[in-house]
């Protein structure tokens, strides 16, 4: 299935505006989710200007060898993670 923009957005993802000054060019936006106590896994999207049929892709921030191209995967990417950092807050507090 596709990942859709609603789906980025219902799922936490930020939304990063870059002006037409700070692009030296057209204006877009990208999306990106930070994990993690020091956010040091993020995912971040491709830019507005190339996503085509609004079928969004992201990938592991500065590593562009993983992937994710289908909504179920990234849900299960999303959710995995979240419930480790759960799972670590709850640990930590007793």
């Amino acid at each position: 299935m596709k990942i859709k923009e609603k789906y980025l957005i219902s799922l936490g993802f930020e939304r990063v505006d870059v002006s037409e000054e700070e692009s030296c060019g057209k204006p877009f936006y990208y999306y990106t989710i930070d994990f993690g106590k020091s956010q040091m896994v993020s995912l971040i999207s491709l830019s507005s200007d190339e996503v085509v049929d609004n079928d969004w892709t992201l990938s592991i921030f500065e590593d562009e060898t993983i992937v994710i191209k289908n909504l179920d995967e990234l849900c299960d990417f999303v959710n995995l993670i979240k419930k480790l950092e759960e799972n670590y807050k709850q640990n930590t507090t007793k």
